[in-house]
């Protein structure tokens, strides 16, 4: 059975063998290529139907209605292609069905995207029961990065809910039935946090979406991004208890019952981020996935009970509290760095460092996609690489997650969230270039020492190799199975490491990629690595809490070695290496940036910062230490100094 695209057609079903309609006399096929076999969901809006290719490949059609049955003026055709543009961009992430085409004729506008084979959430749901908690975290785990890159186009989904989520087979979940989604404008920014710029694209005011899964703002037309968080949240309480919304928010008392439907209770971190994503005030909400994400994998309590409630606690299952004594932080030990001044300027958390080769200029990169320039010594502002705002500007547009200057000190390279690396020339302080994407999301970068090879590690695990002379990339195939986290090369530029989220780190040969050693370092994430200058040296940091340093076998592929250096009780965040190699620091999410003696495992000195500690960098010289940390400010340390400046 095929199926007629006429909206109008009194009866659509035609045989497999039809090419015109029997009803209407329209043709079947859609731009000579797509045949719609079956509708599998409608709306108001529009429609979608499975449909098969010229190669009998199975793909999807979204079908949108035209506004009143006319045809769009001009400028709605160009925003259509606009918003379809975009849609194509986030089909490169791997949670996102990909937008093979887009077109419009007499009958309508539509999209042409890839058919993910598997079962929704829902029927998942209908099959199997209420998840558990355990199912539910990983979800988050899973969907929370798709929204913060979705986000990141400053496309809001508007239609989250069991259905439009996919479980392939083998896989992670995929988001899918992006006819819904807008682009976001001024007037939403307004609503949401920071302003954000005008952007062409549809009015968000059309209030779409599922009603039991609809944030209230989003009922009224004004959407954000909290209000895709807020439906994702509602989404996780649906499948944690197996009820309706609706049944889960008592309106006599204003305030969700979901507890009260459990068939087992929940851990309190997990049931601290639900509420928070379905809290009803947007002030109350999250207003950024990765802000929901932070949460769920920090290690501490959400919320800090005094000690002197704790017996006042009643027995709940629902309320677990330890009964240990808090510890007592570790007294400060004496520093070859001393603190010589702290940048605290409104410029938000800095997720990145680097130290230009001559030592005195300092770049950081922000979570807003703002790049800053300092005098080192000084910690005087040289210059803003603004971040993009809309189709305004030449700057990134989502939190830079990698900083890396040229070995010339000429250029500085910086990768974003937003899928992108962009070559800033330092000379005039103007955008020299930007690198072709390479997949999703890259997360770190490397240079060679003669500033040969860029090295870009993805968030979909991607590799790939850059000849900086060419532009070309020369391993856009290299893959680690999960997200690569952090990716740093040798002092002589023939090998470099790369470490995953899947606890693996990999040792590559420079040039041509060739795999020299794969080991599981961790048995969780690892979040930071740096590579021994000589080369026969990878440190690891993970989730675990544990600092680990690996001596690669010699010749590679013989066994290798471990020494744990350090285990402490937050996750690892950060690792830095100083140029001779002689002192390691290492930063966690707790409130401590610890350095220690590279030739005997000594541990030298805790540094406090204000919160949870992002980003470290040595200066080329071993004298001065950077880091910055949660509480959005920058540290900087020199060798032997006393406090300075601005302390």
């Amino acid at each position: 059975m095929v199926y007629c695209l006429n909206p109008s057609c009194p009866n659509p079903q035609n045989s497999d063998e039809a090419n015109i309609c029997q009803a209407c006399r329209q043709p079947i096929s859609l731009a000579r290529r797509y045949r719609a076999l079956k509708p599998i969901g409608q709306g108001g809006f529009g429609r979608t139907f499975l449909a098969e290719g010229r190669a009998g490949q199975l793909c999807v059609i979204k079908q949108l209605f035209w506004s009143r049955g006319r045809p769009p003026t001009p400028e709605v055709s160009a925003r259509f292609r606009a918003e379809a543009e975009r849609l194509k961009q986030l089909g490169a992430h791997p949670q996102i069905p990909q937008l093979w085409e887009y077109f419009e004729d007499e009958t309508g506008q539509y999209l042409i995207q890839a058919y993910i084979s598997g079962a929704t959430l829902e029927a998942e749901l209908k099959a199997q029961g209420a998840f558990s908690e355990a199912m539910i975290i990983a979800l988050l785990e899973a969907m929370l990065p798709v929204l913060e890159y979705v986000h990141s186009f400053r496309v809001i989904h508007r239609d989250i809910k069991p259905d439009n989520i996919i479980q392939p087979a083998n896989g992670l979940p995929v988001l899918v039935d992006f006819g819904a989604a807008k682009l976001a404008l001024r007037r939403v920014a307004s609503i949401a946090g920071p302003e954000i710029g005008p952007e062409i694209g549809l009015n968000t005011e059309t209030v779409i979406g599922s009603a039991e899964y609809t944030a209230p703002e989003q009922t009224m037309g004004k959407a954000t991004f909290a209000s895709d968080l807020y439906s994702l949240g509602v989404t996780c309480l649906h499948l944690l208890t197996d009820m309706p919304p609706f049944d889960l928010y008592s309106v006599g008392e204003d305030r969700w019952v979901w507890r009260d439907y459990l068939t087992q209770p929940v851990g309190d971190r997990l049931a601290a981020v639900l509420d928070k994503l379905v809290a009803r005030p947007l002030r109350s909400r999250y207003s950024q996935a990765d802000h929901a994400l932070r949460d769920l994998r920090s290690p501490k309590p959400l919320i800090q009970l005094p000690a002197s409630l704790r017996s006042f606690l009643p027995a709940s299952p629902r309320l677990r509290v330890s009964a240990s004594p808090p510890l007592s932080p570790s007294p400060p030990l004496p520093s070859p760095y001393q603190r010589r001044y702290r940048l605290n300027n409104p410029v938000g958390v800095t997720q990145t460092l680097a130290v230009s080769p001559n030592g005195q200029t300092l770049a950081t990169g922000c979570a807003d996609g703002t790049i800053y320039l300092w005098q080192l010594d000084t910690g005087e502002l040289l210059h803003t690489f603004a971040k993009r705002r809309g189709f305004v500007g030449q700057g990134h547009r989502d939190q830079i997650s990698s900083l890396k200057f040229h070995p010339q000190g000429h250029l500085l390279y910086s990768a974003s969230y937003d899928g992108t690396i962009k070559a800033w020339n330092l000379q005039d302080c103007t955008l020299l270039r930007t690198l072709p994407e390479q997949g999703w999301m890259p997360t770190g970068l490397a240079i060679s020492p003669k500033g040969r090879w860029l090295i870009s590690a993805g968030g979909t695990g991607k590799i790939t190799l850059w000849d900086l002379v060419t532009l070309t990339p020369e391993l856009p195939r290299t893959q680690h199975p999960d997200r690569v986290s952090a990716v740093d090369i040798d002092a002589v530029g023939q090998r470099f490491a790369s470490a995953s989220w899947d606890g693996t780190v990999r040792v590559w040969q420079l040039p041509g990629g060739q795999t020299l050693a794969t080991f599981k370092a961790h048995a969780d994430r690892i979040n930071a690595l740096v590579m021994h200058p000589a080369g026969e040296h990878v440190i690891s940091g993970g989730k675990d809490g544990q600092v680990k340093v690996w001596r690669l076998g010699t010749p590679l592929g013989t066994p290798l070695t471990c020494n744990t250096l350090h285990t402490a009780q937050d996750s690892i965040t950060a690792l830095a290496l100083s140029p001779d190699a002689r002192l390691l620091a290492v930063g966690t999410e707790g409130n401590v940036l610890t350095l220690w003696q590279g030739t005997t495992g000594e541990c030298l000195a805790r540094l406090d910062l204000g919160w949870g500690v992002v980003a470290i960098a040595f200066a080329p010289d071993g004298q001065t230490l950077v880091a910055s940390s949660r509480d959005e400010t920058i540290s900087v340390w020199e060798m032997g100094r006393g406090k300075g400046g601005r302390g």
